[in-house]
C-alpha cells in the first residue's frame, strides 16, 4: 500500500488546490470507491480487496488534510 503522506504531495504545482477544494475532491474519491464495492460481487474477492486499501489510503490522506 502506498504511504499518504507521499501520495498527498504528488499534485504537481501548477494544479494546486486549496484544503477545502482537496477535501471536497476526497468525499468524490470516496463516494466513487464506495459505489465501486457496491456494484460489485461477492466473488470479486481480489477487486474488492484493491478498493478497500484504496478506501483505506484516501481516508487516510483525508484525515491528515483536515488536521
Amino acid at each position: 500500500m502506498l504511504d499518504p503522506i507521499e501520495v498527498q504531495f504528488r499534485v504537481p504545482e501548477a494544479e494546486t488546490m486549496n484544503a477545502i477544494d482537496l477535501l471536497q475532491a476526497d468525499h468524490q474519491k470516496a463516494k466513487s470507491i464506495l459505489s465501486q464495492l457496491s456494484e460489485s460481487t461477492e466473488r470479486a474477492t481480489k477487486k474488492r480487496a484493491e478498493l478497500l486499501d484504496k478506501l483505506e489510503m484516501e481516508i487516510s490522506i483525508h484525515t491528515k488534510l483536515e488536521e
